[in-house]
């Protein structure tokens, strides 16, 4: 049982460190507070432990031949939304990032950023590398209880490089603020071009079978 454990986890902490995984968390850490940020992730990775662990129970009892089909609609929906968090923090940027965050704190805004965190989350559980790296070793397991150790350990190996990677992006969101509105613009330009960027180059591979 160690075995499946120790196993998932290293694989988890490497998948949570993905460029569309590190974009989205950067994204939505732009329009979060940053003292926050540990939220945010949180919601995230929970929605890719939900996504994982169905994915997972569906594989083992119908099997794996529509994993690459599933895989590639939750890519084609990772990639819209990046996308679209990318514009959102390009137009951020133009109408003067600091002040739109420091505006963006309402109860209907801190919903939605809440909701699209674990959509994300979902949607990138059963996208890309994931299907591969968690999904497709189950069949080398001979039990369910590895399979299902294997599956749990992953996620909380994504789960912690989630959170790693939003401390350290709070960090430098709030050195930002204490510097000045220009410099928590220029990261929110930066990462909203990352993130449109990034998830155009998923579009484009999913929607041509790469």
């Amino acid at each position: 049982m160690q075995q499946p454990l120790l196993i998932g986890l290293g694989i988890g902490l490497i998948h949570a460190f993905d460029a569309d995984h590190l974009t989205t968390l950067g994204s939505l850490a732009v329009r979060d507070r940053p003292r926050s940020s540990l939220g945010y992730a949180l919601r995230w990775a929970c929605g890719h432990a939900v996504a994982i662990g169905t994915l997972g129970g569906l594989a083992l009892g119908v099997g794996m031949l529509w994993i690459a089909s599933a895989s590639r609609v939750a890519e084609i929906g990772v990639a819209i939304m990046l996308i679209t968090l990318g514009v959102n923090s390009l137009w951020s940027f133009r109408n003067r990032a600091a002040h739109a965050l420091e505006a963006a704190h309402s109860h209907a805004a801190r919903s939605r950023r809440h909701v699209a965190g674990l959509l994300m989350g979902l949607l990138h559980g059963g996208a890309g590398s994931a299907a591969v790296l968690a999904i497709l070793p189950l069949a080398g397991f001979d039990s369910g209880l590895a399979a299902a150790a294997f599956l749990l350990s992953f996620s909380a190996g994504v789960a912690a490089g989630a959170l790693a990677f939003a401390a350290l992006f709070s960090g430098l969101l709030a050195g930002g603020i204490r510097a000045g509105r220009s410099i928590v613009a220029a990261i929110t330009a930066i990462v909203g071009l990352l993130a449109v960027v990034v998830g155009g180059g998923m579009l484009l591979g999913a929607l041509h079978g790469g």
